[in-house]
C-alpha cells in the first residue's frame, strides 16, 4: 500500500537483525509504548534506523537493548497505537528531522 514509495527506499531483509544492527553505523531507535524518550523532544535529523515490534509482544528485550527507546506522547488513557500508525508517525518525524509540533 505504499503507492510505489517502497521502490525509493533502501530496504534490507535479514534473518539476524542483531547482527545487522551491529553493522549499522547510525543511531537506532525502538518505538515503545511507554518509558522511552518523547518523540516530540527528539532531533531526528540525519540517518537512522528504526525497530518496530509486533503489536502485543513488542520488541524483544535483546533488540530493545541495542536501540534508544522512543515513545509517542499520547493524551488520555490510551495504552498504545497500532504498529502501523506508530511507524507512520515515527518515520514521518524522521523524514522532516523532528516530531511535528502542535500549535
Amino acid at each position: 500500500a505504499g503507492m510505489g514509495a517502497q521502490f525509493a527506499l533502501r530496504t534490507v531483509v535479514r534473518a539476524d537483525l542483531a547482527a545487522a544492527l551491529s553493522e549499522f553505523a547510525a543511531p537506532v531507535y525502538c518505538a515503545v509504548p511507554r518509558g522511552g524518550r518523547s518523540l516530540a523532544e527528539m532531533d531526528l535529523s540525519g540517518r537512522s534506523g528504526w525497530i518496530f515490534g509486533a503489536e502485543g509482544q513488542g520488541v524483544s528485550p535483546a533488540l530493545r537493548a541495542r536501540a534508544e527507546p522512543i515513545s509517542i506522547p499520547m493524551p488520555g488513557v490510551a495504552e498504545s497505537l497500532n504498529v502501523a500508525a506508530a511507524a507512520a508517525i515515527c518515520l514521518y518525524a524522521a523524514t522532516v528531522g523532528s516530531a511535528p509540533r502542535s500549535g
